[in-house]
This record gives C-alpha cells, sequence and structure tokens, in this order.
C-alpha cells in the first residue's frame, strides 16, 4: 500500500516538475532575445511609438501578477498545511495544482515584462523580469519545500523526502 502511495505521489511531482520547468524556461528565450535586441545597436527594428500609460500599465501590471501570485498560492495550500487528517495524496495535489497556477502566473508576468522591453526599452522591465526569475528559482517545487509549507510530520514527511531520490 505504502509503496503505491509513493508511486501516486511521485508521478504527481514529476508531472508538476515537467510542467513548472517548462513554464521557466519559455519565456527566457524571447526574454533574451529581447534583451539582446536592445542591447545591440546593429539590428534596427521598427517599434510603434506607445504611449506612456501603456507603458505604466505593463510594468504595474507585471509587477501585480507578481505579488498576486504569492498570495493566490500561499491561500491555495492553507488548507492543506492546516488539516492535519487531510491524506497527503490531496496535500500534494493541491500543493501541485497551487504550484502550477503560481508559475503561469510568473509565466504572465514574464512574458508581459518582455513585452514591454521590447516596446519601451525601459530598464524597469528588465528589473522586473529580475525579479520573476528570482521568484521562480525560490518557489520551484521541491521535497523540501513541500515539507517546510504544508508543515508535515512523521510519515508524510518521510513519503514526501523519497520524492529527492531519483529512481531509473
Amino acid at each position: 500500500m505504502e509503496d503505491l502511495e509513493n508511486a501516486v505521489l511521485r508521478k504527481r511531482f514529476e508531472a508538476t516538475e515537467k510542467v513548472v520547468m517548462a513554464l521557466i524556461a519559455v519565456p527566457l528565450v524571447p526574454f533574451i532575445i529581447v534583451y539582446l535586441y536592445v542591447s545591440s545597436d546593429v539590428v534596427e527594428v521598427p517599434v510603434p511609438e506607445l504611449s506612456l500609460w501603456l507603458r505604466d500599465a505593463l510594468l504595474w501590471g507585471s509587477i501585480g501578477l507578481i505579488a498576486v501570485h504569492y498570495v493566490r498560492f500561499h491561500r491555495a495550500i492553507k488548507p492543506a498545511k492546516e488539516r492535519v487528517h487531510m491524506p497527503i495524496e490531496e496535500k500534494m495535489e493541491r500543493y501541485a495544482d497551487a504550484s502550477v497556477q503560481r508559475f503561469v502566473t510568473l509565466f504572465i508576468s514574464g512574458l508581459l515584462l518582455t513585452a514591454g522591453l521590447f516596446f519601451f526599452q525601459d530598464p524597469m522591465f528588465t528589473l522586473g523580469f529580475a525579479a520573476v526569475i528570482i521568484f521562480m528559482s525560490l518557489g520551484k517545487p521541491t521535497a523540501d519545500r513541500i515539507v517546510r509549507l504544508l508543515r508535515l510530520k512523521g510519515e508524510e514527511r518521510k513519503m514526501v523526502e523519497q520524492l529527492r531520490k531519483r529512481i531509473g
């Protein structure tokens, strides 16, 4: 029974990990291309002149999304953290769903910041993207983070810590 539970947890953890890694990697490519374009004097792409209120809306909207991701994530995992008798599979499911939502929000924010950098060439968009990358790095699901955030103890803790070990 315990091996079946571990297999279910591992499968969900690995699926979440793959989605999260894609959501981290995909916005990096367009950002790098745009950043190199903005930094280079060699290539000149005609960019339409857009109003400053749109620049501010993009910047503050992206920053707002960064703040929203944090609040939504912690609200989503709160029931799993507080309910001692909730099955570990349900706790992991809540954590995985909250993590994917968190990274989708950061993904959108990263793309908006990339668009802002392209159209406005304002370094604040680069700083915003750096903040997104920091939050992505700090929020990537790991066994240790799951144990800490869900306050797991005893057998549940051991089961989640088993996820650290890669199996061939």
